[in-house]
């Protein structure tokens, strides 16, 4: 195998881990009767989004 296979596995192997652990943590957290997405988690996944509203009167 040359450098451009072995980089194309590792890359698909790492694209097929991701999801298995996410899976795994939210199963764990199912189970433990916690919330499945914190709202750490949703932090940490989209940013600090500040809305600010403003008064029209």
């Amino acid at each position: 195998m040359n450098i451009g296979e072995v980089l194309i596995w590792e890359s698909s192997n790492l694209l097929l881990l991701i999801p298995a652990v996410i899976w795994l943590v939210m199963l764990v957290r199912r189970l433990q009767g916690k919330a499945v997405f914190t709202e750490r988690d949703w932090l940490l996944l989209f940013g600090i989004q500040r809305v600010y509203l403003e008064d029209s009167r």
